[in-house]
């Protein structure tokens, strides 16, 4: 079985902070993808709540996923996302594994490669 981990980060920022959150995320994004152990990192925003953020990502590793809080980076949008007033509830962090089911093609969430 693959040690591969998806992680599924959810936050909903105050409205007045919306932007902010969203710089924060844009900020750290391509120091994110240069990491060793990320097989894909990606942000979405919430269609009917457009304050909703969801990070998803795979790491080649659970360990490379705890390598990738522990970062600069991480630690500086942590400190962001943790403000006061910056999100209206604490965001949630989820670590999964795929089960890839159905098809090869249409059962994971890949790099597209």
């Amino acid at each position: 079985m693959s040690n591969v981990v998806v992680v599924v980060f959810r936050a909903i920022a105050t409205p007045e902070h919306l932007q902010e959150v969203l710089d924060a995320f844009e900020s750290i994004a391509l120091k994110t993808h240069a990491e060793e152990g990320c097989l894909g990192w990606a942000i979405h925003q919430g269609v009917e709540n457009p304050n909703e953020i969801i990070e998803v990502s795979r790491w080649v590793s659970p360990e490379a996923s705890v390598e990738h809080g522990a970062t600069d980076h991480v630690q500086w949008i942590l400190t962001v996302l943790n403000r006061p007033g910056v999100l209206q509830v604490p965001g949630e962090l989820s670590t999964l594994r795929a089960l890839g089911f159905g098809t090869a093609e249409k059962g994971w969430l890949s790099s597209g490669k």
